[in-house]
């Protein structure tokens, strides 16, 4: 840098200096273009890099604004995972691929005792239960909990993965994350 003019301000010392200026400005254009970016993009992790690009100047000047845009784009990341009400409206919407004799009904059902689904199959009310990531133990305890509750035969039981075993009347339907 060159030609950097410092400015004594009732003790309080500046620089003048429109290459000094033009830098941050050029870093505050790229930070709100990342900004907008993490809003779109699907990689958005990927720019966490190119926040790093801003040069020193910015990131000593405006520290707190490298950290909110980084927390921007972190939770712009979160925000777009599918979430278990995300799995629950596309497999509702999709439930003819899944079990096309099923028929989704709505029932009464009382509280601490509220399957994420009712579906009706040869005249049989059976609760579904859907898990984000994978259906393990404690969600089959809490299917086998409806099921007892309702007085049901059968479960369905919704996720990503299976990770127990279950009885034969209870079936398993794999949920890809990725058809969301």
């Amino acid at each position: 840098m060159t030609n950097l003019k410092i400015i004594n301000h009732n003790g309080i010392f500046t620089v003048d200096s429109r290459e000094v200026a033009e830098m941050v400005d050029r870093d505050l254009k790229l930070l709100n273009n990342i900004c907008s970016r993490s809003f779109l993009e699907s990689n958005k992790l990927a720019l966490l890099d190119e926040v790093k690009e801003a040069s020193g100047a910015t990131r000593h000047a405006f520290p707190f604004l490298m950290h909110a845009v980084d927390s921007l784009i972190i939770d712009n990341f979160f925000k777009t995972l599918p979430t278990e009400m995300d799995m629950q409206a596309s497999f509702r919407a999709r439930i003819n691929e899944f079990l096309p004799e099923a028929e989704i009904i709505e029932k009464k059902s009382r509280s601490k005792h509220i399957p994420d689904l009712w579906v009706m199959i040869d005249k049989e009310e059976i609760p579904v239960e859907m898990k984000l990531k994978g259906f393990n133990i404690k969600a089959l305890e809490q299917l086998q909990r409806y099921m007892f509750f309702y007085k049901c035969k059968r479960g369905i039981a919704v996720a990503q993965t299976l990770d127990c075993e279950i009885p034969g009347n209870i079936t398993f339907i794999k949920f890809d994350l990725s058809t969301i």
